[in-house]
């Protein structure tokens, strides 16, 4: 399966997605996009999503406004991707958690539930 990493950038929890469930091919926009140029990356991830199987969508809680999160989100539901939508704010994205199949709010149950896809 491969699986699209879309959220924030700083923490590096694309890294531990990986490392506790290697089994799966991962987009990681960070490494997989060229993010010098907005036109090319935004192609890049586009492509991406249409590779992917599903999409992984962390809304860190120190992620003030998850603009970037909530485009991929979009394209995401236009491709017809499924989501699987984790949020650590109080208060959940409900537009965000209406284009998820699973909404978790807590990272470490996301990442348990990715383990268990083949």
């Amino acid at each position: 399966m491969k699986i699209y990493l879309a959220g924030g950038f700083h923490s590096g929890w694309q890294d531990r997605v990986k490392l506790e469930a290697p089994q799966h091919n991962y987009f990681d926009p960070r490494i997989d996009a060229d993010q010098r140029f907005a036109y090319r990356w935004t192609q890049q991830e586009i492509d991406g999503l249409k590779r992917c199987d599903l999409v992984f969508a962390y809304f860190e809680s120190d992620n003030p406004s998850g603009m970037g999160l909530a485009k991929e989100i979009g394209w995401a539901t236009i491709l017809d991707k499924p989501v699987i939508y984790v949020d650590e704010h109080d208060r959940i994205n409900v537009f965000l958690a209406a284009c998820s199949q699973r909404i978790y709010s807590s990272f470490s149950s996301a990442v348990d539930y990715i383990k268990t896809l083949k």
